[in-house]
């Protein structure tokens, strides 16, 4: 039988909102590093690719580093949200 009786724990308020865990703390600040490290060499990768393809890299990374949108903003008097606003941006053109 375990410590606590079955839906209760010894923390009822739990980690406060937002707060992470020491693993994951840990693996974000080891991710920055390596970043960190090689954003010469990204940057330079980064701007070897089409515009699209540029744009689809950022969109894909967003979902990594930002968190995710729950209300629209207005952009140039429409209401899109950021995320329509860059698929629009990579659907556009192929230039470098």
């Amino acid at each position: 039988m375990g410590k606590f009786q079955e839906g209760k724990s010894g923390n009822p308020k739990g980690r406060p909102k937002g707060v992470k865990d020491k693993i994951t703390q840990k693996a974000l600040e080891s991710f920055a590093c390596i970043i960190d490290d090689n954003l010469d060499g990204i940057k330079k990768d980064l701007k070897k690719l089409t515009s699209k393809e540029r744009i689809d890299v950022i969109m894909k990374l967003t979902d990594y580093f930002l968190p995710k949108a729950t209300t629209n903003i207005s952009i140039d008097n429409s209401e899109k949200t950021i995320e329509d606003t860059l698929k629009d941006l990579s659907d556009n053109g192929d230039s470098k």
